[in-house]
């Protein structure tokens, strides 16, 4: 439980109008103060306009001492809220520091000039008033800069608004503050941003892995800003997974990908061109991931995302071996290489186009992909469906039909010439002329038979 009484004063920076006219002292929030600022407090000073003065007037007389009445308190709760805007900043610098430790402050004071779009005014009562609304402290989150975001960073007590917004717009600095804390518990969602920032390799992206266990389909979903030492993880997830979706459908044979051979004739094309830019915009296209994301799959990563962006197209080796010695072969050694290539070989068709998939669904920042908008790898499980559905339709068409007749099987004559052939054996001899074909193919038929 966080301790009733404000926390004392930090020790550095300027100094302001306080209760007991001791020091109040300012953080240095790495805030330049315009020359203009500072002439514009020494004008005030002389012939400064009414508000500033009265508020200051009445501030004053309200710190002098404690234990005001409740009418006092109105009035200048009142007398706060009219002026303030129109009060010099070094005014509202002054009335923050002394009004940040005055027990009877008006709450309504207090949130106004914690919401101050001055950092140096909007500090003290961030630092010390420990119940603020959410939407200031978002406010001053957004406004910056990073040392008034560390400072709400380590209030008491965060709520996940707060949390989420500190981790969009903070700097590494002020995350590791909040990865620190042990109230605070990240979200998949917020984890996932985290992973994607250019920044999360080091620092506190150390920090990180230490703090959260990240699930498989984080892994999967994250590889291309994943450790070396993540990555293996990642793809045998994806095999694991793979091997279960097939068990689930029935399949036995092997997953291939897609993709129609004009495709990859087009790819490999715009992959030897001497701009590879033609090459991304394609591989934008064809696997209907961000522009951004393949750039940085092209351009900065080791070529182990490349290499399964292309196993989950479907290329034949020796094409995709000199796809990726065009791409990163000169920024990478030759034994990078040979492991690229002994990548592309040792991963299956299932596990690429999966991993694909799930690149897919992180950076469009949902969990799966939507419905009728199958990834690669739903697609290539339909079709192994469909060509195993197919496969059984004929097998039971084929066994369905009646069995040929063998050729040395013996046949019955039809009934009509059955009896045909009785009136020829006592009928006259030309009858038995004109019938002499079906004995002769009885005689066939008995050799045949007997031998």
């Amino acid at each position: 439980m966080p301790s009733s009484q404000p926390a004392p004063l930090s020790a550095s920076a300027s100094s302001a109008l306080s209760p007991s006219r001791s020091e109040c002292r300012l953080p240095p929030l790495d805030i330049p103060v315009p020359t203009v600022l500072v002439a514009s407090a020494r004008t005030a000073r002389k012939a400064g306009p009414e508000p500033t003065h009265v508020l200051k007037s009445a501030t004053e007389l309200f710190l002098a001492r404690e234990g005001h009445s409740l009418r006092e308190i109105t009035v200048f709760r009142e007398l706060a809220l009219n002026l303030l805007p129109a009060t010099d900043v070094a005014v509202r610098r002054e009335m923050s520091c002394g009004l940040a430790l005055h027990p009877d402050t008006p709450g309504d004071v207090l949130v106004a000039l914690a919401g101050d779009s001055d950092p140096f005014t909007a500090f003290p009562l961030l630092h010390h008033v420990e119940e603020l609304p959410d939407d200031v402290l978002i406010r001053q989150v957004e406004r910056g800069p990073d040392g008034l975001r560390k400072t709400i960073a380590e209030r008491p007590w965060l709520s996940d608004a707060v949390v989420d917004a500190l981790l969009r717009h903070s700097g590494a600095g002020v995350i590791e503050a909040l990865l620190l804390r042990d109230d605070v518990e990240l979200t998949g969602p917020q984890i996932d941003s985290l992973l994607k920032r250019p920044d999360a390799a080091t620092g506190f992206g150390n920090m990180l892995r230490y703090k959260v266990r990240l699930t498989d389909g984080q892994l999967m979903g994250h590889f291309l800003y994943l450790t070396p030492e993540e990555r293996p993880q990642a793809i045998a997830a994806a095999e694991l997974f793979t091997l279960a979706e097939m068990g689930r459908k029935g399949l036995t044979r092997p997953l291939r990908p897609t993709f129609k051979p004009t495709v990859l004739h087009i790819l490999q094309e715009c992959a030897m061109a001497p701009d590879p830019a033609l090459f991304m915009a394609e591989m934008t296209y064809a696997l209907k991931l961000p522009r951004a994301f393949v750039e940085r799959m092209v351009r900065e990563d080791d070529g182990q995302t490349l290499t399964i962006a292309l196993k989950a197209l479907g290329f034949e080796r020796h094409v995709a071996s000199a796809i990726l010695i065009r791409m990163v072969g000169a920024r990478v050694r030759f034994k990078a290489l040979r492991d690229l290539v002994r990548l592309y070989g040792g991963i299956s068709h299932g596990a690429a186009m999966l991993l694909v998939d799930r690149w897919i669904s992180a950076e469009a920042g949902v969990r799966k992909v939507p419905a009728g908008d199958e990834g690669v790898f739903q697609q290539s499980v339909q079709a192994e469906m469909a060509a195993r559905d197919s496969q059984m339709r004929d097998e039971s068409a084929r066994s369905d039909q009646p069995r040929r007749v063998g050729a040395y099987q013996e046949t019955v004559r039809p009934a009509a010439r059955r009896a045909d052939h009785t009136r020829a054996d006592s009928g006259s001899s030309e009858d038995r002329r004109k019938d002499y074909p079906w004995r002769e193919i009885e005689e066939i038929e008995n050799i045949l038979k007997f031998g």
